[in-house]
């Protein structure tokens, strides 16, 4: 009679029975060691979303720093435009 195999908790069940499965499915081991495999990929999720975030505000910042330099530049050349207007009156 061929032995259960369970993935998650890296063993064999001696008798593959509906009742032997359901008992072993209902044990803490496995739930925990479920909960266990399922929060590896939520930790890569969430590690794989805080990086993306990090560098989309690594980004804006840099536009905003580009922006901003832009208009000090901007606001610089007219006020010399207007200085330059006002002497010449």
């Amino acid at each position: 009679m061929p032995r259960y195999y369970c993935d998650y908790c890296d063993a064999h069940l001696t008798h593959d029975s509906p009742s032997v499965r359901k008992q072993h499915n209902s044990g803490y081991k496995h739930k925990a060691n479920v909960r266990n495999y399922y929060m590896q990929f939520e930790e890569q999720t969430t590690q794989s979303l805080l990086a993306r975030h990090v560098q989309e505000n690594a980004t804006l910042q840099q536009q905003s720093d580009s922006y901003m330099a832009y208009h000090s530049k901007v606001n610089e050349t007219f006020k010399t435009q207007i200085e330059q207007y006002t002497a010449s009156l």
